[in-house]
């Protein structure tokens, strides 16, 4: 059985890509209906606040005093994490030759 010619058959990529959004559509609607079937109790509770749930000021002003920034191409690839490396066996525990760089 073929493919109509206006409707080509989808990617994996492609297709998770949409299942997601339907899957993440349906959680954010489930959310919001139970937000507000639970609206008039959470108003009775809200009307006396917590003083131990209150937001407090910090203790000291904070500053920053280091920023790491990364700048990366991409990670490395899923299918080379765990394959078997014979190499970084042979050459575990030697220090690293002076072609590799700083």
């Amino acid at each position: 059985m073929t493919a109509p010619a206006n409707n080509p058959p989808t990617s994996r990529r492609t297709w998770l890509q949409q299942a997601g959004g339907g899957a993440g559509a349906l959680a954010l609607a489930t959310l919001l209906l139970h937000d507000r079937l639970l609206q008039p109790a959470r108003a009775a509770q809200s009307e006396i606040p917590n003083p131990k749930s209150a937001i407090k000021p910090p203790h000291f002003t904070p500053r920053a005093k280091r920023v790491i920034w990364l700048f990366m191409h991409g990670g490395p690839s899923h299918m080379g994490l765990f394959d078997y490396k014979p190499e970084l066996v042979r050459h575990a525990g030697k220090p690293i030759p002076k072609s590799f760089g700083t």
